[in-house]
């Protein structure tokens, strides 16, 4: 049950928000800046450096984000084997959630977002190219520029169970345990996203910036998912692949 009244966000609930827009701008921002002035250094001309050179690109946005959610309490508080669950399961799956963010809270010269659109068009392909930059557009009407907001939403579906569409649990070797306390933190972070948005919006137009981050987040869902195939199945991309998972593994951050 969310609470209708839109005058609920304590002193200890703007104190908990404060402290996750400091967190993402200590730990995914600063990170992802630090990563991405490395990144168009030098020309790159060979086809196999200038693949290792493409795939920095999603790897310090990943990096970034697992950064991040890696310091939050309640990721800590957790056993090793649902922190492995979630990273494995959702941390890739966040990625053009995190990109957007990332593009707002980031300046970037012309150049380089001249350089990132390259980046994408190699890894997409022409085709869901196309697809994946009319869903940054979107994205960039249907989600209002708020950081708190974001980053909340970012951590709720982060302990959600998972994101992965196509998740199979007979065939996945990582089990969850406790499945309620992953339930238990992804309800104190959506009411208090819900308790946000009421304090700053009334409640009819958070219902529309609600429904409308919900509407956003599924189409990356599902444009990340037909990205995430075509690195699995392209020979090419193969090593992309290969290094997005290998973020997921707790022991990289």
């Amino acid at each position: 049950h969310l609470p209708q009244n839109y005058d609920l966000v304590s002193k200890t609930d703007w104190c908990h928000l404060s402290n996750i827009v400091y967190a993402f701008d200590t730990y995914c921002v600063k990170t992802y800046l630090e990563q991405r002035a490395n990144i168009f250094k030098n020309e790159i001309s060979q086809k196999e450096k200038q693949l290792n050179h493409y795939k920095m690109l999603p790897m310090s946005i990943t990096f970034a984000l697992g950064s991040f959610l890696k310091q939050l309490p309640a990721f800590q508080s957790l056993s090793r084997t649902n922190q492995l669950f979630l990273c494995k399961n959702n941390l890739r799956r966040l990625m053009f959630l995190n990109l957007h963010e990332l593009n707002q809270a980031c300046f970037s010269e012309p150049w380089q977002i001249d350089a990132c659109k390259s980046i994408w068009e190699f890894i997409c392909g022409p085709d869901l190219y196309k697809q994946f930059a009319n869903i940054q557009i979107s994205a960039e009407k249907l989600i209002i520029a708020d950081p708190i907001m974001t980053r909340l939403w970012i951590i709720t579906l982060f302990f959600s169970t998972p994101l992965f569409s196509y998740y199979d649990s007979k065939s996945s070797m990582i089990k969850v345990r406790k499945n309620s306390l992953l339930i238990d933190i992804q309800t104190i972070y959506i009411t208090l996203l819900w308790k946000y948005l009421l304090n700053r919006h009334g409640p009819m137009e958070s219902i529309r910036i609600y429904s409308n981050l919900v509407f956003a987040f599924l189409s990356m869902l599902r444009i990340g998912l037909e990205v995430n195939i075509r690195l699995r199945t392209q020979k090419d991309l193969a090593s992309i692949h290969e290094t997005l998972d290998d973020l997921t593994k707790l022991d990289i951050n």
